[in-house]
């Protein structure tokens, strides 16, 4: 009685697997060049933010963080973006950020 029914059961993978077939089949080309479009964007973002000095992010956190908050929020803000930094995490911080 606490068990959920066998026979109520709506199998969508079947379903959702022949899509994703057609669509790879039909659509393959669309994707690739979507994906490569937006490798391209990221790749680059990821160079550009790696690019900027750390000092100079902190810094921009800062002052976004205090010109849409207060300075104290600004303050924390670039602490623990500084924070990131101490821990060995900027390159990986940056990356994710891109």
């Amino acid at each position: 009685m606490n068990n959920f029914p066998d026979n109520l059961r709506f199998e969508i993978g079947i379903y959702v697997d022949e899509i994703v077939k057609w669509l790879t089949n039909n659509l393959g080309g669309f994707f690739d060049a979507l994906k490569d479009g937006v490798m391209w964007f990221l790749l680059n973002m990821q160079t550009f933010l790696l690019w900027i000095p750390w000092y100079v992010v902190v810094l921009a956190v800062f002052i976004i963080g205090w010109r849409i908050k207060s300075w104290k929020s600004g303050l924390c803000y670039g602490i623990m973006i500084f924070l990131v930094g101490t821990f060995g995490l900027w390159n990986e911080m940056m990356i994710t950020v891109a």
